[in-house]
């Protein structure tokens, strides 16, 4: 009987569910008509080695997109979009590597830091490329400009 996992005669509550402190971004993060800002060497630095070392695994099963995005969040670098939020999305394509579809599976997102409590716009991008190996693996190559 369902009264024996619920309590019927209360109110439905929501749980609660607390993003890690990394994951708590939403809204507008910058203005994008404001100039971007110099990316700080240090940190730019620690986040090309974190994406390089995620990387350097030659094949996938997959685009490790969330796992990018992950290492990017852990030195309080985002991804934007073109309007200044945060990015969402995907990565389409599937094209075998050597050819011309393959040449064209890349993606060049806006990087924004955090300092204190404000977002900034850097004068960096992540850029991400892909194709599909023979083995049905993905060989993923990504690094910031």
């Amino acid at each position: 009987m369902l009264t024996k996992y619920f309590q019927l005669d209360q109110p439905f509550k929501k749980p609660e569910v607390k993003p890690e402190a990394s994951q708590e971004v939403s809204g507008i993060l910058v203005d994008p008509s404001e100039k971007p800002v110099k990316f700080p060497a240090s940190i730019k630095n620690a986040v090309q080695g974190g994406v390089y070392s995620l990387l350097k695994k030659t094949y996938f099963d997959h685009v490790p997109l969330g796992e990018i995005v992950t290492e990017l969040r852990a030195h309080d670098v985002y991804a934007l979009q073109e309007d200044g939020t945060e990015w969402a999305g995907f990565l389409v394509g599937g094209a075998a590597c050597g050819t011309d579809e393959a040449s064209k599976q890349n993606a060049s997102i806006d990087l924004a830091i955090k300092i204190g409590e404000k977002y900034f716009a850097v004068n960096s991008r992540l850029y991400i490329s892909w194709c599909k190996m023979p083995s049905g693996k993905y060989e993923v190559l990504g690094y910031l400009t």
